[in-house]
């Protein structure tokens, strides 16, 4: 809601669209920015440093 409208839905400024709507899900769109080098990217899976999320964690039951 604004000052202006009391009504007026929240809009804030992302990736998202202008005025997301509450319980829908919304995939950000990607901004393109520095990208690996072909050698870096495959041993990654992926050309974009910021989708490069390793995975830490364990199994069940706390193995490896």
């Amino acid at each position: 809601m604004s000052k202006e409208n009391p009504n007026a839905p929240l809009c804030v400024t992302t990736a998202l669209p202008d005025c997301p709507q509450v319980a829908m899900a919304y995939v950000p769109f990607q901004q393109m920015s520095e990208t690996y080098d072909p050698e870096k990217a495959l041993h990654c899976g992926t050309l974009f440093p910021e989708l490069n999320k390793p995975f830490h964690g364990c199994r069940k039951g706390g193995k490896q």
